[in-house]
């Protein structure tokens, strides 16, 4: 039997290493099924060709992705699977499909089936099974050539929409709770629960992939003042061991000070994930995640009560901070003005269609970005548009494309409807330059 992984390959919840390790399953899978249909091998083949199109369907849409400079998912590419006779597993169905094609040729309900799906002869058939193989491989190792020589910056955009799809609730609640059972959010105490935070993530050993730091930098590490800015009860022996003072030393591989922020490279951060992401438990990545999301609602805190600086500093901050208010509040308006305007002229046919303004505000450097759907809506509903699509409607919408604008690829629509739904990206954009 075919693997249900890969007959329900359209389910959008089935990543595309499941698809892969289901058709490797169904490849192997030939040499024990136990049938005295003479035909078996015939069936097995066109449930296996269907299967392997799906593969190779997704594993396109993947390739045109990463050309985009877009990686969501990190794919197990073992050095075989490149290669066409791993998928073949010995060819023992390409025998057995040869020795069938006299039989074969006298069934007529099989010749209506091959005819059906365009095949004109059996050895078309055949054809068809070799070619999968080989595309999956060709695929495969493709993907693996250009993941090889992915720029810095993919590493960075993969590691924040890993991020964006971590539940932050958990994390949120702990850190409220921290708050409320502290009573104290002084400048002190929030920068105490920095280092604490940082310490406990280095306990977990998580970096151990990364080489030892040379000495040097190890030498570096003041000790001293993180016990300082630690509860006077903590584990003494483990700040003033070696062991600490290395994963130290590797922590700033993926992070820096910048005045009083602890602050992460996501760039760094995304490769290192990226590359040991196998090597690791569902727990070991998301404390990643953890750590990061900690640290921001930490450094925001901090921001607050930060000690004040001189009054000249104060009233320079003020007025950028106006100026940029007032920048904020203009280009609000004139994305109201926009989307009234392409609303009366009825450039805007459907409530989806905010997916491609939403799309082409986020790869717009000037203008907002929104990191979900849910966000956006609250923009554009708090600038006084009322008629406004659910944050469902937008994420499906935005689950049928990809690429970068204008070069969108849409996956459920014909060439007419892809170039309108462009069209309401580049008037949106020309309404918008227009205004400035």
């Amino acid at each position: 039997m075919i693997n249900s992984k890969i007959d329900d390959a359209n389910e959008a919840s089935l990543t595309l290493n499941d698809m892969i390790a289901g058709l490797d399953e169904n490849t192997s899978a030939y040499a024990h099924i136990l049938t005295k249909d003479p035909l078996s091998p015939f069936y097995f083949a066109m449930h296996l060709g269907t299967a392997s199109e799906v593969v190779i369907q997704r594993l396109g849409k993947f390739l045109a992705e990463l050309e985009q400079g877009v990686c969501r998912e990190v794919l197990y590419i073992e050095k075989e699977m490149m290669h066409k006779e791993f998928w073949e597993k010995g060819g023992l169905l390409r025998r057995n499909l040869l020795a069938l094609r006299g039989h074969i040729e006298q069934e007529k309900p099989i010749l209506t089936i091959l005819k059906a799906q365009n095949y004109v002869t059996f050895e078309d058939f055949i054809a068809r099974i070799d070619y999968c193989y080989e595309e999956v491989a060709r695929l495969l190792c493709e993907i693996h050539q250009k993941v090889m020589k992915m720029p810095r910056q993919m590493y960075g955009q993969f590691y924040l929409y890993k991020k964006e799809m971590y539940d932050k609730k958990p994390v949120t609640m702990a850190y409220d709770e921290w708050k409320m059972q502290e009573s104290d959010d002084s400048y002190e105490t929030l920068k105490g629960k920095q280092i604490q935070v940082m310490v406990e993530f280095l306990k977990k050993d998580l970096l151990r992939q990364l080489h030892t730091p040379i000495q040097s930098k190890i030498d570096k590490v003041d000790v001293n003042k993180v016990i300082y800015q630690m509860p006077c009860d903590y584990d003494r022996e483990y700040l003033t061991s070696d062991k600490f003072k290395i994963q130290y030393a590797k922590f700033f591989k993926f992070g820096s000070w910048e005045d009083d922020n602890l602050i992460l490279d996501y760039e760094a951060l995304g490769k290192y994930l990226f590359q040991n992401y196998y090597k690791m438990t569902e727990e070991d990545r998301q404390a990643f995640f953890e750590l990061d999301l900690m640290l921001e609602m930490i450094n925001r805190d901090i921001e607050k009560v930060k000690p004040e600086a001189q009054e000249a500093t104060v009233n320079t901050n003020a007025e950028i901070m106006k100026r940029a208010m007032d920048r904020a509040t203009a280009m609000q308006q004139k994305i109201k003005d926009c989307i009234f305007a392409m609303t009366a002229e009825g450039t805007l046919q459907h409530l989806y269609d905010y997916t491609w303004v939403m799309t082409v505000m986020n790869q717009s450097d000037d203008l907002p970005c929104f990191v979900t759907p849910a966000s956006f809506i609250n923009y554009t509903r708090a600038i006084g548009v009322v008629k406004l699509p659910t944050e469902s409607s937008i994420n499906k919408a935005q689950n049928k494309f990809y690429g970068k604008f204008p070069d969108w690829i849409f996956t459920d629509c014909d060439q007419t409807e892809a170039d309108r739904r462009i069209k309401v990206a580049k008037r949106f954009l020309s309404l918008y330059r227009k205004l400035m």
